[in-house]
């Protein structure tokens, strides 16, 4: 057995895949495996990536299940992994220099999952993204204060599944998958690995970048995109009551203005924000909290948008 897998869905990304691929040491104990998930850009060059001396210890597969989505591809590796520990990664993201000093530190160890730190930039500038700090204010603020609500909101709020070395025999024995979706398919993954870890560990060391680009998913508003999120908004709400005791629930954002914003943003209409306002309703989903009540807590929330819409906007496409 391996003692950790790395697993890499992998779509029209070639030259960024073989950046990670490379950032990533050749060691007997790691796993790498990547998921083609129908690539139509760069097939050639995959193909001689594939073949190549220099990537020959990687296990390459391909989805041939006819469900597209990183989730899918994602489950496909899963399901292969012999480590002992699991790591994903992005295909167009990569892992920094000594991280495997950071991680093998807990091969040993009793965790269910050891929480890293992630960093993030834009791709064509190479400046500093906002993309990550969500993630790393919520692995700072409980590493340096372990109360309640911030490991609640470490549990149920680190939505991506980067930077944490999660235990297979967690996934295996809870039975965890991705959704497979257009987007947001590790929303749901990500929580139940929350739920369902007893014994975990936050590391503020930074081992992983995230790459910012225009026309990624994450920047990509369309009609499928906006309704996958909206859908899974609503399981991880439904799951959060039906789960999660009601003194944790408090400090979760379980509300639905802020999809609507986001629904409102994409263009489609008020006839959609109405529609997706009828969904949340019959899901007893409210649209405001209490706070919001509060001019100063909206006042800078405002603000805040503004200006990450901002410097964002020229990476979004329709």
């Amino acid at each position: 057995m391996k003692q950790v897998s790395i697993i890499i869905p992998h779509f029209n990304s070639v030259k960024l895949l073989e950046k990670l691929l490379l950032s990533i040491p050749k060691y007997n104990d790691i796993e790498v495996i990547v998921i083609d998930d129908n690539s139509t850009e760069g097939i050639e060059k995959f193909s001689i990536l594939k073949k190549s001396v220099e990537f020959e210890h990687i296990k390459f597969l391909m989805n041939n299940t006819g469900v597209q989505s990183a989730g899918t591809c994602r489950n496909i590796g899963l399901k292969a992994a012999t480590g002992k520990w699991i790591l994903f990664a992005d295909s167009d993201d990569y892992f920094l220099p000594g991280f495997y000093d950071g991680i093998q530190l807990y091969f040993q160890s009793n965790y269910d999952v050891v929480f890293f730190n992630t960093t993030s930039i834009y791709i064509d500038t190479k400046e500093k993204s906002n993309r990550h700090m969500k993630y790393e204010k919520l692995i700072n603020n409980y590493f340096y204060k372990n109360s309640l609500e911030n490991e609640t909101k470490l549990r149920y709020q680190y939505g991506t599944p980067w930077s944490k070395l999660i235990k297979k025999e967690l996934i295996d024995t809870n039975n965890i998958m991705f959704d497979e979706v257009k987007a947001w398919n590790d929303m749901m993954f990500s929580t139940k690995v929350g739920y369902y870890m007893r014994k975990f560990v936050v590391v503020p060391t930074t081992i992983y970048c995230v790459t910012r680009s225009k026309g990624s998913l994450t920047t990509t508003i369309s009609e499928e995109v906006i309704d996958s999120r909206i859908d899974t908004f609503i399981r991880y709400c439904n799951f959060a009551y039906g789960n999660i005791p009601k003194d944790q629930r408090k400090y979760l954002e379980l509300t639905g203005l802020g999809k609507l914003i986001m629904v409102y943003k994409s263009g489609l209409g008020l006839s959609k924000v109405m529609t997706i306002n009828k969904k949340f309703k019959k899901n007893n989903i409210n649209i405001l909290d209490v706070k919001y009540i509060n001019p100063f807590f909206v006042i800078r929330k405002i603000m805040a948008y503004i200006k990450n819409h901002i410097k964002e906007r020229k990476y979004y496409v329709g």
